[in-house]
């Protein structure tokens, strides 16, 4: 017995309860450390690991999901206050029975509760109720929520998780924060538990933005926006800003922060600096901050130009000059005179539109890009045809020999208003698709998943045949049997255009007769409304 007082309260051994799931699940936590490859500091996950081990339980096979981090990106919080402080209430107080109980029931009735809420709706409200009710306090606290972070197999528990241990974590939990936040899904929670936890937390949130490339990256650099470390910014100006998301919502903030202005104001820049330097002023648009607000964009832009203007620059380097011009030609009028010294649009956008248009009109742009239309990198070759289009460069046949090696360009394919074009594109199609496996029979599926790339390819013929009355018919009878209801309206769609003129003789019979096994009520509705219309047509006549 203690001399003064009471005995420290030991916390609850989370360890000894019976865990609130079936025993076959797996530890996100788990999951996400074996899957990471390469050197400690510098690991990042590998493709198997981006799949999460509660995905099969959250989606169906052929659904449409967000990408890891994106809907806690981009919506942030969208629940109704009110109805967060009730939930909040009612966590606060099972956990509080969890911790005097300590008994499996207990920890199921809290786990139960937490896991399917998203976390982000609720936990702001939760922290505050906590430690209002001192429940931070309790020593069970740290440990039910270092448990749920490295034991949860669901993903909101060790959002929960992450954020519970946020606010009492030790110096020895910043790597099991580095190490989560590796899966873009928790990288946001990460990012807020380091900031709480640690007294210096940039150097921990680089080591995470350099393992990530999607939302979570954006994450991480809108977290570094006061950082005065020069690596940082450095990274920031030439990497930092490449997310596989949009460059729109990195520019401004690692332009800013990695003082672009002073790094162009070098007489010789390096080739990569002028690279990233266009890629941030050319992605100044909305969805993120657009270049009117970016004070220092008019010197900027035409430091930029002027380096250009002096160098050979690629196809990559030209699509981001002319963005510039696009965003430079759409501006505001502005002021005209310089306000502190900066130059304003009016003084410098002459001088950087004439050297946009010098560099156009170099010679040589077209052998760069036929030679870059051979590429076999989609990237290499989509900027070739993005800036054939700019130059009046005919890229059709190189999309027709792409799709007979097996990539996914129908789209592009089926952009033509040559009829002898879409015959080839036809034909290529009915010799291509698996036609009979396609025509499997009416379903609702989304067509989602590797399963259905036949039927994503058939969409994109689909809908351009509409412009064409009587080319692809088999196509659309293919179309009609799908188990994608996509591919069914589409084809529809093309019939309805056509009118019964151009139909077949069996194509009112045969759209009677899937109008009876059709399984959605938009698309069978829709099926009467074009036999109806085309009946009282016939009438008329």
């Amino acid at each position: 017995m203690p001399l003064f007082g009471r005995e420290p309260k030991k916390p609850v051994d989370f360890t000894t309860l019976k865990k609130p799931w079936e025993a076959e699940r797996v530890s996100i936590y788990e999951h996400i450390v074996s899957n990471l490859e390469g050197d400690d500091s510098e690991s990042t996950l590998n493709e198997k690991g981006q799949t999460l081990p509660d995905e099969a339980l959250l989606y169906e096979e052929d659904s449409i999901r967000w990408v890891a981090g994106g809907l806690d990106g981009a919506f942030g919080h969208h629940n109704d206050p009110a109805e967060a402080s009730e939930f909040s209430k009612a966590l606060a107080k099972a956990m509080k029975q969890l911790f005097k109980k300590n008994s499996p029931e207990a920890l199921a009735a809290f786990y139960h509760l937490l896991a399917p809420e998203s976390t982000l709706n609720f936990i702001d409200s939760f922290m505050e109720y906590a430690i209002a009710a001192d429940l931070t306090e309790d020593p069970s606290f740290y440990a039910l929520a270092k448990w749920l972070l490295k034991n949860a197999p669901d993903r909101e528990p060790v959002k929960a998780g992450i954020a519970m241990l946020g606010v009492c974590a030790t110096a020895d939990d910043q790597d099991l924060f580095i190490d989560i936040g590796k899966h873009e899904e928790f990288t946001l929670f990460s990012c807020v538990a380091l900031l709480h936890s640690l007294a210096d937390p940039e150097e921990a949130l680089f080591r995470l933005g350099k393992a990530v490339h999607g939302w979570g990256r954006i994450q991480v650099v809108e977290r570094l926006e006061n950082t005065t470390n020069e690596e940082i910014k450095a990274w920031l100006l030439k990497e930092g800003y490449k997310n596989n998301i949009m460059y729109e919502y990195t520019a401004y903030q690692c332009a800013t922060t990695g003082d672009l202005l002073a790094a162009l104001k070098q007489e010789e820049p390096d080739d990569e600096l002028l690279i990233a330097a266009g890629n941030l002023l050319s992605s100044m648009n909305e969805p993120g901050t657009p270049l009117e607000e970016y004070i220092d964009a008019p010197q900027a832009t035409l430091l930029l130009m002027r380096h250009l203007a002096k160098r050979e620059i690629f196809i990559s380097q030209f699509l981001a000059v002319n963005a510039i011009k696009e965003l430079v030609l759409a501006l505001p009028e502005t002021e005209t005179k310089s306000s502190g010294g900066k130059p304003t649009w009016a003084e410098v956008s002459e001088e950087v539109l004439n050297i946009c248009e010098a560099m156009r009109s170099r010679s040589g742009w077209e052998e760069k890009i036929r030679a870059q239309l051979k590429s076999d990198n989609d990237q290499d070759f989509f900027d070739a045809t993005r800036l054939a289009d700019l130059f009046g460069i005919d890229t059709w046949e190189m999309y027709f020999e792409r799709v007979k090696q097996g990539k996914e360009d129908w789209y592009f394919l089926m952009r033509t208003r040559d009829e002898s074009r879409i015959e080839q594109a036809v034909a290529l199609a009915e010799e291509l698709l698996p036609l009979d496996e396609i025509a499997s029979g009416a379903d609702e599926k989304m067509g989602m998943g590797e399963g259905f790339k036949a039927h994503r390819c058939l969409d994109f013929v689909l809908q351009e045949l509409r412009e064409w009355p009587g080319h692809g018919y088999k196509l659309i009878c293919t179309g009609l049997k799908s188990p994608v209801t996509r591919n069914r309206n589409l084809a529809l769609k093309a019939l309805q255009v056509w009118g019964k003129d151009h139909w077949q003789n069996d194509t009112e019979a045969l759209l009677n007769e899937l109008q009876k096994d059709e399984p959605n009520e938009q698309t069978r509705n829709y099926f009467a409304e074009i036999l109806a219309r085309d009946s009282h047509r016939n009438n008329e006549q």
